[in-house]
């Protein structure tokens, strides 16, 4: 049975790799039993983290347009929603647009 809230953090929505680890987490919680406690926001931090990934080399974590970073936005509430539904998460949802309200 689930037993408490769990806050895991915040989910950069324009970083490529936000899918994959929401998933792994709300999977984790519910193998643990507890509910996922997740924030949901479009990306803050997107030039940032463009310089961090130039200056060490790696490959830019970041989605190439707005378009597939409003997407993985969009598709992360609809799957995170559906936790909340069955009861096995709960969310914050931060947007300044009005059309994802």
């Amino acid at each position: 049975a689930v037993v408490s809230t769990q806050s895991t953090g915040t989910y950069q929505c324009y970083l490529k790799a936000t899918p994959s680890q929401l998933i792994y987490d709300m999977d984790k919680s519910r193998a643990v039993g507890y509910k996922l406690g997740a924030k949901l926001v479009r990306g803050a931090y997107m030039e940032q983290e463009r310089m961090r990934a130039e200056s060490l080399g790696y490959e830019d974590p970041i989605y190439p347009n707005k378009a597939l970073t409003n997407s993985c936005y969009h598709n992360m509430i609809e799957v995170i929603l559906k936790q909340v539904e069955d009861k096995n998460a709960e969310v914050m949802v931060a947007s300044h647009n009005e059309f994802s309200v």
